[in-house]
């Protein structure tokens, strides 16, 4: 193979429940919206750069319409109906985030992200889709973002540019609410310039194991299957999406934090090609796959 797709899991992890147990709702939407005026008013300034130079009017303008996406964040969510106290709040939004998970695990798609927000996240209330409208992106990117810590696994960076400088070509499949937190968390990460192709579930509504979001991001990136190789963590989603797909290498890295997730899937018969424990091991796997391959051993 000379391209490699990765799970974003492969390349971070979340450290569970850390944001849920030091933020409640509100106060990460005030804070977001805090921030976002505080920053729109320091650039417009007299004086500052915005004024003496042009080019930079597009962005601060761009910074400034956020402003009131985050402001009806927070008047839906803040002010919830009948007074309801936000860690209450907090307890709907949980369980229609575990409806929702449930949902797609028996469907496999995705849905829309202000429908996913009217018809689980917030169902117990009636909210009108109108109201909804335009919001949806945004609150997953938040739910997604902020309820757990998002760290860098150790020899990121390192690895997609050794596998870089061997030629081989890069790529993200994700199941994912929003369409926006993955770009944003590999440009946060900073290696956004080692990816060629993102493909999400919220972008095309199929979520993985099906095979057909595999082939999305095969004809993204132009190639066949028997080029391909996959980066993933779960037996679930990435080794049995892999298999279901006809791949011909499917290396399994290990995340500890997912195991319960697995737990139904062991012993079915679905093994990775190669099982790892840290992500440099991946430049590797894919050089030994590779040898064999020329040797007619694989």
């Amino acid at each position: 193979p000379f391209a490699l797709f990765f799970h974003r899991t492969a390349v971070n992890c979340a450290k569970q429940e850390v944001m849920r147990m030091k933020h409640r709702w509100t106060t990460l939407l005030w804070e977001l919206f805090a921030a976002q005026l505080l920053c729109t008013a320091a650039a417009m300034l007299p004086g500052s750069r915005v004024c003496t130079m042009p080019g930079l009017a597009l962005p601060a303008l761009g910074l400034a319409a956020a402003v009131p996406t985050a402001w009806a964040a927070w008047a839906l969510l803040a002010e919830p109906p009948d007074g309801l106290p936000p860690e209450q709040l907090l307890e709907h939004i949980n369980a229609g985030a575990k409806a929702y998970k449930s949902y797609t695990e028996q469907e496999l798609i995705e849905l829309p992200p202000d429908m996913i927000w009217q018809k689980f996240f917030l169902k117990d209330f009636d909210i009108p889709a109108e109201k909804l409208a335009g919001l949806g992106e945004e609150l997953c990117y938040m739910f997604d973002r902020y309820r757990k810590h998002i760290v860098k696994r150790e020899g990121l960076k390192e690895t997609l540019e050794a596998l870089r400088q061997r030629g081989y070509r890069l790529g993200v499949i994700s199941n994912i609410m929003s369409t926006t937190f993955v770009p944003r968390i590999l440009e946060e990460h900073g290696i956004a310039q080692y990816f060629e192709t993102i493909t999400m579930s919220s972008v095309c509504g199929i979520r993985k194991p099906r095979p057909e979001i595999f082939e999305i991001a095969l004809n993204e990136m132009r190639i066949g299957k028997e080029q391909a190789a996959y980066v993933g963590d779960t037996i679930s989603r990435d080794v049995r999406g892999v298999r279901n797909a006809g791949w011909p290498l499917m290396i399994q890295i290990d995340n500890p934090r997912i195991y319960h997730k697995d737990e139904k899937y062991r012993g079915m018969g679905y093994e990775p090609d190669v099982k790892i424990g840290s992500l440099p091991e991946v430049v590797t796997a894919v050089e030994q796959y590779n040898r064999n391959l020329k040797e007619g051993q694989n």
